[in-house]
Order: C-alpha cells, then sequence, then structure tokens
C-alpha cells in the first residue's frame, strides 16, 4: 500500500498534464486502497471486522483492471473502440461494487481456508466480475502488443516494462483467487504487486527510462531514513539518542549526496541521449545531401553527354 501510494504519487507530481500520468496515478491509488483493506482484513479479530475489509479491498481489486485499461487506453492513445470497451467497464463498476458493499451476493460469507481464518466465498455476482477482471487484463495486453510492433525503440522498451510488470503483477496477485474457490494454493505471489507498480512507474516518468532511477534513489533513501528516525523515537536512554541521532544525520548527509550524484549522473546521459538523437539526424540529413549530390552529378552527366553525342 504504501509503495503504490508513493509511486503513483511520485509519478503523478513528475507531469501533471500528461493523461497517462494521471491515469497512472488513480491506478497506483486503488492498488493502495487493495493492499491497506487487504491488510486490516488479515489483522481483524472478529468476523463482523473481517467481512467489512474484505468487502472494502474487494472495492479497490473492482476498480483496479479497469482504472489499468484506461491507464494503457490513455499511455497509446488507443482508438474509438477501445474507448467503448472502456465506458463498458465503467458502466460495469458501480453494478459490481454494489453488490460487493451491500449484499451477500457478491461475499457471500467468510469461512476458515488453511491459516486464514476469515476467507472469502464467492457470490453468485463474483464470477462475472473475475471474468472481466482477466477479460480487461487480456485486452490491455493485447493493445500493448499491437503497438509494440510498430512503436519507435524508447517506446517499445516502455511497452515492454509495463508488458513485464503487468505480467508479474498480476500473475502474483491472481494467487488470491485459489482459495476463493477452494483451491489450497495461499496468495503466495502479493509481494509481486510492488514490481509490476515499480516496473510501470519506471517506464511512464518522462519519456526517458532512466529518469526514473533517481525517483527510486529517493524512494530508497526516504525508506531508510524513516526506519532510522523510527529507530530514533524508539531510544530509551541518553546514549541511545546521541548514537542513533547521529548515524540519522549521517545517513542524510550521504542520502543527500547520493541524490545529487545520481540526479547529475541522469542529466549527463539525457545530454548523451540528445546528442546521440541530434548526431543521427545530421547523418540522415549529410546522406541526403550525398545522395542529392549524387543525383545532380549523374543528371549533369547525361545533360552533357546528349549534345556531345549529337555533335
Amino acid at each position: 500500500a504504501i509503495t503504490s501510494f508513493i509511486l503513483g504519487t511520485l509519478v503523478y507530481t513528475s507531469d501533471r498534464t500528461t493523461s497517462a500520468n494521471k491515469r497512472f496515478g488513480l491506478f497506483a491509488l486503488s492498488v493502495a486502497f487493495w493492499s491497506a483493506g487487504y491488510f486490516f482484513w488479515q489483522i481483524s479479530k472478529d468476523y463482523d471486522t473481517a467481512l467489512l475489509w474484505a468487502r472494502l479491498f474487494m472495492a479497490g481489486a473492482i476498480l483496479i483492471p479497469i482504472l489499468y485499461l484506461h491507464f494503457i487506453i490513455s499511455f497509446l492513445d488507443s482508438g474509438r473502440y477501445s474507448r467503448i470497451i472502456l465506458a463498458f467497464g465503467y458502466a460495469a463498476a458501480p453494478f459490481f461494487l454494489f453488490f460487493d458493499l451491500y449484499t451477500n451476493q457478491f461475499i457471500s460469507g467468510l469461512t476458515q481456508k488453511l491459516q486464514f481464518k476469515f476467507w472469502p466465498d464467492p457470490g453468485i455476482v463474483f464470477h462475472p466480475y473475475l471474468f472481466l477482471f482477466f477479460g480487461f487484463i487480456f485486452y490491455s495486453w493485447y493493445l500493448l502488443w499491437s503497438s509494440h510492433q510498430t512503436a519507435e525503440a524508447v517506446r517499445k522498451a516502455q511497452i515492454e516494462y509495463i508488458f513485464t510488470g503487468t505480467l508479474i503483477g498480476f500473475l502474483g496477485g491472481s494467487t488470491n483467487f485459489f482459495l476463493w474457490y477452494g483451491i489450497p494454493i495461499p496468495p503466495i505471489g502479493n509481494l509481486f504487486v510492488i514490481v509490476y507498480v515499480g516496473m510501470i512507474a519506471y517506464a511512464v516518468v518522462k519519456k526517458q527510462l532512466f529518469t526514473m532511477k533517481v525517483v527510486f534513489v529517493q524512494l530508497i533513501v526516504a525508506a531508510i531514513a524513516i526506519l532510522l528516525s523510527i529507530q530514533l523515537l524508539s531510544a530509551t536512554t541518553p546514549a541511545e539518542y546521541a548514537i542513533r541521532g547521529s548515524i540519522l544525520l549521517g545517513f542524510l548527509i550521504l542520502g543527500y549526496l547520493l541524490i545529487q550524484n545520481v540526479r547529475k549522473e541522469v542529466e549527463i546521459r539525457e545530454q548523451i541521449e540528445k546528442l546521440a538523437g541530434e548526431l543521427t539526424k545530421a547523418n540522415a540529413e549529410l546522406e541526403r545531401v550525398n545522395q542529392a549530390k549524387s543525383d545532380f552529378l549523374s543528371i549533369a552527366s547525361h545533360q552533357l553527354k546528349t549534345p556531345l553525342s549529337i555533335v
């Protein structure tokens, strides 16, 4: 939940004018909502509390595939047919949300499954939801594959990151559905959700993939700083305060220097990419000039030979 929220915020704030960034922010927020509800459901002590959180985290799960498809359509700038399918998804979402939050037709109840005391059982409305869940995902992958065929190099790399990330994430997240149907396979793939949100964020931010390196370094530095701050607050003696405070201060200084160095490295790489692009254009222009020169000499030679032949 924390990872999805932070990455969604970073991507959204990196360029608020881009439609794809906005859609990714909403998609990451839905994953964060699902993850937070999932956490509170797992630590619930009684049936009613667990059922409430199960309904809430499934509300996030209902929105995830639709917002993911909307993000893909915005990212690829897909056509009218894709937007008709998206409109159908948004029309179906309130239907599933109503049955999830206010009836027993989406979640019929909770029972003990493996080590989980309050695992949901599917209601009759859950089955069409699951069908549409995978339908939207597979259609999104189809759009990515279609665009990959004609995309330029940088765009292809972005699409590959998004596809690989979502393949890992949705396959990992889909391990939650086995226990719904009594198949004794635990949700072992949940940790991969972090991977796929991170990989999509890596591909989205700006148009250069290595720009996200700065974001990840900032994220790592912030996470470690938070942990060190918690350790500092948990100190019980003046000596512990002094030692942990010094460690935190030293890390903040080193973290700042690390971020600055990475930012400089990215700026240099961006300049190299820009110069490489300009050099490629210059080479193309030079080839065109050489070709024009060759054509001119050929025509001129022909025009000279013709009167000589007449003479």
